[in-house]
């Protein structure tokens, strides 16, 4: 699977709503034509999200094409 998101995406990310970004994860793995796509929800005894991943098999991004 491709590395993770860095830092000052993820800080873009905190600033949605969860499923907006999820959403925008997946839609980013379908454009580097992943053929599989798994999302995780880490949740607390309380049933709150406590963490979200969103993994691919897609050729990814380097920082150059990214800029």
């Amino acid at each position: 699977m491709p590395g993770e998101v860095g830092e000052r995406k993820t800080l873009q990310f905190k600033r949605k709503p969860q499923i907006t970004a999820v959403a925008e994860l997946v839609r980013n793995a379908l454009d580097a034509n992943a053929t599989e796509v798994n999302v995780e929800l880490g949740r607390s005894s309380m049933k709150a999200n406590t963490d979200i991943v969103v993994a691919n098999n897609g050729h990814g991004m380097t920082p150059e094409r990214a800029r």
